[in-house]
């Protein structure tokens, strides 16, 4: 079992919430893995599929591209750091890196 702060659990929900849905409108995949681990502090979330896959580069350059930018925004705000691996016709994994608690900034 992984237990992270509430706000932790709340992004990775809707980073995972949006990734999927990115993934039923454009991938055409049949198989979707979501992997959640722990490691030194840190959480680790992968969410791979087996669909058409992206280019990467232009996806998110494009003005259109709300779900990712919105995905890369909130991992940002939540302290983390995240990549998408993809070529096309092979598939697309969205990695992000988190910590397990929002750091808190000294008054």
């Amino acid at each position: 079992e992984i237990q992270v702060s509430d706000d932790v659990a709340i992004g990775v929900f809707r980073i995972v919430q949006e990734s999927l849905t990115n993934v039923v409108r454009h991938a055409h995949a049949t198989i979707i893995d979501i992997t959640l681990q722990r490691n030194n502090g840190k959480l680790f979330v992968k969410i791979q599929d087996n669909g058409f896959g992206i280019d990467v580069g232009g996806r998110l350059t494009k003005k259109k591209s709300f779900g990712l930018t919105g995905i890369g925004e909130r991992i940002s705000m939540m302290g983390g750091v995240f990549s998408i691996e993809s070529k096309p016709g092979a598939g697309t994994a969205l990695i992000a890196t988190l910590p397990f608690a929002k750091e808190e900034t000294e008054s």
